[in-house]
């Protein structure tokens, strides 16, 4: 319950953050995601030393990390009440060069919790210390991590809330879509290590990617504009449905979830830069697929 509710606690401030400049919007957020990136580091800093000393460390690390993020925003509050002699929230802006980085650092953070969630948690439902997982090696530690239940269970719900949050804001086109990735996060065959479940989720898993593929086959069919960023989406998932369904050919042969875990990670990526910036999916014009060279030659 509580890995569900900080997924929930993590899409709810994304919609928060959703196409947003404003600062002290922005400094919340930030605040939020990396409260909680600290409280995990405290969790697996107290699994790595048990005792008083990790617990001490723990403490002032999240008491560190709370009074660095609360300068800015007390910055903001007071500089706004110093100007207009009053508390007016939400006046001070971020400078439009710098919004790219401030998404790329929220889809970073969410990024980094989730997989300090599932380090931890793996670490704690295994009995195994927290630089023993999948036996010590990092590569593998990590492709078990983004691969497990803990990780892609939560991003399933993450997604799937946060798109409910900002639904009037996309169309509902990308809200199918959204449904089609979401399938693919909870149909993950590295989720669960059972036999009859990783023999149901290849077959479910290609299922809804093979449904995807004709989904979007039907819509250039169909020869209506499109706006040309929803375009590039549909053709950047498609890529990367294709490399997940190498991923899940490599991991059947090879017991490797890199290449799958990587292609979750990728599709994550892929759909928070929409949810944090929404109005790409309005704001351009359209336009007919046969006059988009990704999708024919010209």
């Amino acid at each position: 319950m509580a890995a569900v509710g900080m997924g929930l606690l993590t899409a709810y401030t994304l919609a928060y953050v959703s196409d947003t400049d404003r600062a002290l919007e922005v400094y919340l957020g930030v605040f939020v995601l990396g409260m909680m990136a600290a409280m995990l580091g405290g969790g697996l800093i107290y699994l790595a030393h048990p005792g008083v000393s990790g617990i001490e460390t723990a403490i002032w690390l999240n008491m560190g990390v709370m009074g660095f993020l609360t300068v800015p925003i007390i910055r903001v509050l007071v500089k706004t009440a110093l100007e207009r002699g009053e508390l007016t929230l939400y006046v001070y802006t971020i400078p439009y060069r710098y919004l790219w980085l401030i998404r790329t650092l929220f889809i970073g953070l969410v990024l980094f919790n989730e997989l300090l969630m599932g380090w931890a948690f793996i670490a704690v439902t295994q009995g195994v210390p927290i630089f023993s997982v999948e036996g010590g090696s990092l590569i593998r530690a990590f492709s078990g991590i983004a691969g497990s239940d803990w990780f892609v269970f939560i991003m399933a719900v993450e997604m799937a809330f946060s798109a409910y949050l900002i639904r009037r804001l996309i169309p509902k086109s990308f809200l199918l879509v959204v449904l089609f990735q979401v399938a693919t996060m909870i149909f993950s065959p590295t989720a669960i290590g059972v036999n009859y479940w990783r023999e149901i989720s290849v077959v479910v898993d290609g299922l809804v990617m093979a449904g995807f593929m004709l989904y979007v086959f039907l819509k250039l069919y169909r020869g209506g504009p499109l706006n040309r960023n929803f375009t590039s989406y549909l053709y950047t998932l498609v890529l990367i449905y294709a490399f997940m369904m190498i991923g899940i050919l490599v991991w059947v042969t090879t017991s490797s979830e890199l290449l799958f875990s990587l292609s979750l990670l990728a599709q994550m990526v892929l759909y928070f830069r929409v949810e944090l910036e929404p109005s790409t999916f309005t704001a351009r014009e359209k336009r007919s697929w046969l006059l988009d060279a990704k999708w024919s030659f010209q």
